[in-house]
């Protein structure tokens, strides 16, 4: 109640006009897309990296690890992507479940085409 008193009426409205326009910047900031990539490159990417996993079947227990580590270095040389921008984009997925599954769809229709989805023509 003290601070008040100091406070002119004039003082008052500028403080709340700024809290106003914090607010709605923090607002529209929070709208904005949240990927560092967009999303049809982590959908590429998820893509490698499930076949990658996939490949590490055809190794020896003893050096999946290593061999792993090097298919993930090549994902991210090939789709230029850090590895903390791919960490960051899979962290904010996981915050927004409804857009997680559409990109795990899209991600499944790559790797086991069906009827309804046929796969992609390649050049042979």
């Amino acid at each position: 109640m003290i601070l008040l008193n100091y406070l002119s009426p004039f003082m008052m409205i500028k403080s709340a006009v700024y809290l106003l326009l914090f607010i709605v910047t923090a607002v529209l900031w929070s709208c904005e897309s949240k990927f560092k990539n967009d999303e049809e490159k982590l959908v590429e990417m998820i893509t490698d990296f499930h076949i990658a996993k996939a490949a590490l079947d055809r190794y020896p227990p003893n050096e999946r690890d290593s061999v792993y580590k090097v298919f993930t270095d090549q994902i991210f040389k090939i789709h230029g992507v850090t590895k903390s921008s791919f960490e960051y984009d899979i962290l904010q997925l996981e915050k927004d479940p409804k857009n997680y599954q559409l990109i795990l769809d899209k991600v499944t229709s790559k790797i086991a085409p069906n009827e309804e989805n046929p796969p992609n023509e390649t050049a042979q």
